[in-house]
């Protein structure tokens, strides 16, 4: 058992980490985590799963009963106070190690066990967990404990211990059940030094109902349900998000942390992920600390039943980070750092025994405390290294974001979105604790688990229009290719969704069953030298896109060579395709640059979309227009043989033309007039009739398709040359006829009178004589 000296180097040690994290402890209000578990023990609501009660229960009476400071700072000193007692657990735990694995002397196990629990204090991840208001401290000393008891019981073989161990064990469990990763090294431990509590059913009953009886502590989850207003939001009649569902299926759902099942999952290679679990390792203990504890893991084979506790322990957690290896999973890895600070002691120990047998064989003396003094460098290269990186004691950063937002004149009933949670729970906790504007609404994606709350665009698509002002509460650049946006002081005021109406230029391309291009909007219509071209595709996925994609609008001469282009990742990090809703269509926005040497002329627009790491594109690319740079239009015809002015489609105005005879041809020159920008590129025809039947004819786009009607400016006069081979023709009157079509659907532009009347779908242009 442990002795008074022992006790009081065990308080030691807790206090100076305890005042270790004191130094660096957030003063206030912390996004993330931190922000739920200020406010909601306070009020003893509902966190999120596994449901953590006995920290809850714990943390309503440690806030209310302390006077010091906002209620965020109180419960972010209880995980200072946690951290403290787990360094102090941690030392006994190391003298209980090393008195096994019979390290000698008293004063040198004394020292290593120490000196390894100030180097776990001062690890980065588990200092960095004592300074917030956060669960980690409480459960790792939940590991410590359990690891004391059972060592306490094996060396006495005090049943004492045993039941103690039972007891705190079920309740580690009602706070992390994380812990459950350790029970088959317990059970093995167990099992190894007297298997009578596991076999002999006199000891199970009365170990089991002290291992059961804690967890009645999760009635809290049902009986507290009631009271917790915010597991309830009605943001408008009918639509009520319930975030902690009251019933044996929602309770068993939380407790379990269901939500959590579907992540695990290998997100790596196997080297790639023991490679990260082994950097996490250095940056906790660096590579002297890591070449300790592999020497005390080595030396601990001499002691195979506390090895098998330890190392199976160890593996157990490893191996569930390694499969949970995202988001915030460096803080699954505290216990296995906790564990690693034994065997540092170990090695260390060892190393110094090893050091006082050397120089007694060469009959040389070396005080062991110059030995200590030596291993005390790890501690104090930690703290070193990790003392600014950690310190958190000027973060007001929480409280000043969200007091300075608050002030702002926001609506009544305003909903305030992100796309992370952990931006939001200050605002939860200023309403909660303090009664800062109860009336507003601060919603993020997953708040429920269903796909109208997957991601950012779901939320808002979700809640707008629910007749209550949206607001992003920052930008969030990407998020305007569904919705228009207005800044408003800090905010982001979501207006209207970004699609309203059909594209200026339609044209239903599709790239596959994955996408379809719908059409494009394009300004200016014919851009000037060194002018911006600012052309907007409107994209509908057909199916769920998995990967991100970047799309690309490239401006290409006839010799297919780009002159200009724009690429880019559509909806950026906030909406990227791989989150896009099928059957959705996305406003994507581009804008290229017009050379100052690009000829004046005609110029082919291509777009398409690729994967954006690979560069593999999806589809061919996509001929979706014609662009017309231009230095100025004509917009008189000048002198005409035959003034016409007739309607075609009220798209063009032929206004005349002039007809010229040569030897075998006829060649007839029209002076259009775009009445309007179009988006389709039409064709010309011009036929000579026998009666009914054509006899010559000549079909092209304006100019030979050099200047198709797509790049016209509402406006513009274009003349355009169109000849008629009428040398075989026998001699006699014939009918000219000039019209304009589509050739995709041959559909005519009908002939329109002044009255708006359809008269036709050609223009006779009179007889004409062949001799």
């Amino acid at each position: 058992m442990p002795k008074k000296v022992d006790l009081a180097l065990s308080t030691g040690l807790g206090s100076v980490a305890f005042f270790l994290y004191l130094s660096t402890l957030a003063p206030t209000l912390l996004f993330a985590d931190g922000g739920e578990f200020q406010f909601v023990p306070y009020v003893l609501g509902i966190s999120h799963p596994t449901g953590y009660p006995l920290y809850l229960l714990l943390g309503w009476f440690w806030s209310h009963l302390l006077p010091w400071g906002d209620v965020a700072f109180r419960m972010n000193l209880l995980s200072a106070l946690w951290g403290g007692i787990t360094v102090g657990l941690l030392y006994l735990v190391g003298l209980l190690l090393l008195a096994r694995a019979k390290l000698e002397p008293l004063y040198l196990r004394q020292g290593v066990a120490a000196l390894a629990a100030l180097a776990f204090a001062a690890s980065r991840t588990f200092w960095s967990q004592a300074i917030i208001a956060e669960v980690y401290t409480f459960n790792t000393f939940f590991v410590a404990l359990t690891l004391l008891l059972l060592l306490l019981w094996a060396e006495k073989e005090d049943k004492r211990s045993l039941y103690l161990f039972a007891f705190a064990y079920g309740l580690s469990l009602t706070h992390h059940r994380t812990m459950a990763l350790l029970a088959p090294a317990y059970l093995v431990f167990i099992w190894l030094t007297d298997s009578r509590p596991l076999r002999q059913p006199r000891w199970a009953l009365s170990l089991l109902p002290l291992f059961l009886l804690p967890q009645l502590l999760y009635l809290y989850l049902p009986l507290r349900a009631p009271a917790t207003p915010y597991i309830h939001l009605r943001l408008a009649p009918g639509r009520e998000l319930i975030l902690y569902e009251n019933s044996l299926r929602g309770f068993l759902k939380h407790v379990l942390g269901q939500a959590y099942g579907s992540r695990l999952g290998l997100y790596g290679t196997w080297p790639e992920l023991l490679g990260g679990g082994v950097r996490f390792l250095e940056r906790q203990f660096l590579l002297p600390g890591i070449l300790l504890g592999l020497l005390g893991l080595f030396r601990l084979l001499k002691a195979p039943k506390t090895f098998l506790l330890l190392f199976l322990s160890y593996v157990g957690i490893f191996a569930f980070c390694l499969l949970h290896f995202r988001g915030d999973i460096k803080v699954f890895f505290i216990p296995t750092y906790l564990i690693f600070a034994l065997w540092i002691a170990l090695g260390a120990g060892t190393l110094a025994e090893g050091a006082r047998w050397v120089l007694r064989q060469k009959r040389l003396h070396l005080p062991d405390g110059v030995a200590l003094l030596l291993l005390a460098s790890l501690p104090l290269a930690l703290l070193m290294r990790n003392y600014q990186g950690v310190d958190r004691s000027d973060d007001l950063q929480a409280r000043q974001f969200w007091e300075a937002l608050l002030a702002e004149p926001i609506p009544q009933g305003a909903i305030l979105a992100t796309n992370d949670r952990n931006e939001m729970m200050p605002l939860w906790y200023l309403q909660q604790v303090e009664g800062v504007r109860p009336d507003l609404w601060g919603l993020f994606p997953l708040i429920v688990p269903e796909e109208g709350y997957a991601n950012i665009g779901r939320l808002l698509d979700s809640v707008f229009g629910l007749g209550r002002p949206l607001y992003l509460i920052k930008e969030m650049p990407g998020l305007e290719i569904k919705y228009q946006l207005r800044r408003v002081n800090s905010l982001v005021e979501i207006l209207s969704p970004a699609v309203t109406g059909e594209p200026d230029y339609p044209r239903h391309l599709l790239l596959g069953e994955a996408l379809e291009l719908v059409g494009y909007d394009q300004e200016p219509h014919s851009p000037r030298s060194e002018e911006e071209l600012r052309v907007t595709l409107y994209w509908r996925p057909g199916r769920a896109l998995e990967d991100i994609y970047s799309t690309y609008v490239h401006l290409v001469n006839k010799e297919g060579q780009a002159i200009a282009q724009s690429d880019h990742q559509p909806g950026g990090v906030y909406y990227p395709t791989s989150l896009w809703k099928e059957g959705e269509i996305i406003r994507d926005e581009h804008t290229l640059t017009i050379p100052s040497t690009a000829p004046l002329g005609t110029y082919q627009l291509l777009a398409g979309i690729y994967e954006s790491d690979s560069g593999e594109p999806l589809g061919e690319s996509l001929t979706i227009g014609m662009v017309g740079i231009k230095r100025a239009i004509l917009t008189s015809p000048g002198e005409m043989e035959h003034p016409l002015g007739i309607n075609l489609g009220d798209r063009v105005t032929l206004l005349g033309y002039d007809l010229e005879r040569r030897e075998g041809e006829i060649i007839l020159t029209f002076y259009w007039q775009a009445r309007r920008e179009m988006g389709e590129g039409y064709t010309v025809f011009v036929h000579l009739l026998d009666g009914e039947e054509i006899v010559a004819q000549a079909d092209s786009q304006p100019q030979d398709g050099d200047y198709p009607t797509s790049i016209w400016d509402e406006g513009e006069v274009v003349i355009d040359e169109h000849c008629l081979t009428t040398g075989e023709l026998p001699p006699g009157e014939y009918d000219l006829w000039v019209g304009i079509y589509l050739l995709e659907t041959m559909e005519r532009l009908p002939v329109i009178e002044a009255q708006g009347e359809k008269i036709g779908e050609r223009v006779n242009l009179g007889t004409i004589q062949i001799e």
